[in-house]
């Protein structure tokens, strides 16, 4: 599931094209932080939602 979630953060919200300005937010997130808030991303549909929320 961890790896869907990622898999979903680099390809299909544009991970890449925001990397400069969070460039380690992946490697930290695992360590300091729980996942549900990207559970809660994932699900809204609007990509301006999403992005508005990101």
């Amino acid at each position: 599931m961890f790896w869907h979630i990622g898999h979903y953060i680099n390809e299909d919200m544009g991970y890449k094209q925001y990397s400069a300005y969070g460039s380690k937010i992946l490697a930290t997130l695992s360590q300091t932080l729980t996942w549900s808030h990207f559970l809660e991303l994932v699900t809204i549909e609007d990509n301006n939602k999403r992005l508005f929320y990101q």
